[in-house]
């Protein structure tokens, strides 16, 4: 069974909860499943059993489904600095402050990293469920991504766009998620979650008709 990406169609549509909710699901049908951020921008840090340091959302994740914790969950994370620094810890371990011109400059450098961590938790689990980032399409930034494209490209996992209701336009936000994919991308999305729907499920009908 392939990998699965969770794409957003935007920042907090609620990724970090649904990649776990997923991942637990899959795990209580008998597959072997970890959570993966390839990269995660957060100030909320933990140590992992490793001793690594990694986000508190893979870790949570990984708490859920009775896994120990290491670098391997999120190979990346960049802490919010003064101004334009970010905070880059690889692989679980501090580098230092970086601009975040200069981190973009070296992203083919993170790449092997990501791949790295991937291939390590691929080799042991079912299922990797690969959180991604933000909204999947930030097309100034689609090749610097190493959370969405680059994961989801390069081991051919399978997709879920995850909207939020709650903002409003959520047939825009999944039209143009979709449509502004690579190709190959769109041909791997294989359903559409509308996250934080209140009230009475029946007014929807109509809007999964139309999705």
């Amino acid at each position: 069974m392939n990998s699965i990406s969770i794409f957003g169609t935007s920042s907090d549509c609620g990724k970090s909860t649904i990649t776990f909710v997923i991942a637990k699901l899959l795990q209580d049908r008998g597959y072997s499943v970890a959570p993966f951020k390839a990269q995660n921008v957060s100030n909320n840090s933990k140590v992992a059993d490793d001793g690594s340091e990694i986000s508190i959302a893979q870790s949570f994740q990984a708490e859920v489904l009775g896994l120990k914790t290491s670098f391997h969950l999120n190979p990346i994370l960049l802490k919010s600095g003064y101004k334009n620094s970010t905070n880059l810890i690889i692989e679980g371990k501090p580098i230092g402050d970086k601009n975040i011109r200069e981190y973009y400059k070296e992203i083919d450098r993170l790449k092997p990293i990501v791949s790295r961590s991937f291939s390590y938790l691929r080799d042991r689990f079912d299922i990797v469920v690969c959180e991604g980032a933000g909204s999947a399409v930030e097309l100034n930034l689609i090749n610097k991504d190493l959370s969405n494209i680059y994961i989801a490209t390069e081991f051919k996992n399978r997709i879920i766009l995850v909207a939020d209701i709650e903002k409003g336009g959520v047939f825009a936000s999944i039209w143009g998620v979709y449509n502004l994919l690579p190709r190959e991308l769109q041909q791997n999305v294989i359903g559409v979650i509308v996250n934080k729907f209140r009230g009475d499920l029946t007014l929807f009908d109509e809007g999964v008709r139309i999705i």
